[in-house]
């Protein structure tokens, strides 16, 4: 393992007192040193006046790579002021402005993924919530991929809608991933 611990059989002891030791803690233990040195890491960068906007944040007994898209300027005036404009134009249909109005209260953090009662959302369950059909949904989302409001994807047969978290974010950082999916979006003020 390392000089602090060993192995005797199934046990695991501290090599300077020979108390048995529980590899739970241990993985706690060595959770919070990577955690730590992570966030020492990250202030070294700072001191340096770098910037950095990688976070690891836990949440809800899981842990997530985030970067954090609001360090470096004020979140509303940089995004949110798109969105307004969105919302206000009449380049975008009622229906996905009416997608959009209707389901930001329902975006997620860290994923900024759309979540009903804490899962994702079935097809039928957002046609019920929104009062569309069939035929109108489907082209709402397609028109809502096409201007990058939304990414919309499928994984083990499940809907996952991600809203673009450069017009509006669920908390002050988004999941790796998710910042990826729309790293070069047009809304993207840090590309």
């Amino acid at each position: 393992m390392n000089n602090k611990y060993n192995i005797n059989g199934s046990l695991v002891y501290d090599t300077e007192n020979g108390m048995v030791i529980d590899l739970e803690e241990i993985k706690k233990a060595k959770e919070k040193q990577a955690i730590e040195n992570f966030h020492k890491s990250l202030e070294e960068i700072h001191d340096l006046g770098l910037s950095s906007q990688l976070l690891i944040v836990q949440y809800k007994n899981r842990e997530y790579q985030c970067i954090n898209i609001k360090r470096d300027f004020e979140f509303n005036k940089e995004f949110r002021v798109e969105l307004r404009d969105i919302m206000l134009s009449k380049e975008l249909s009622k229906n996905a402005r009416c997608f959009i109005g209707t389901m930001t209260p329902f975006i997620s953090f860290p994923t900024n993924a759309i979540h009903i009662k804490y899962k994702n959302p079935t097809f039928d369950e957002l046609r019920d919530i929104l009062d569309m059909s069939k035929n109108t949904l489907i082209n709402t989302l397609k028109e809502l991929v096409d201007n990058n409001i939304i990414y919309k994807t499928k994984v083990n047969g499940q809907m996952i809608i991600y809203f673009n978290p450069f017009l509006f974010c669920a908390g002050y950082c988004v999941e790796r991933n998710t910042f990826e999916l729309f790293k070069g979006s047009l809304y993207n003020p840090i590309r």
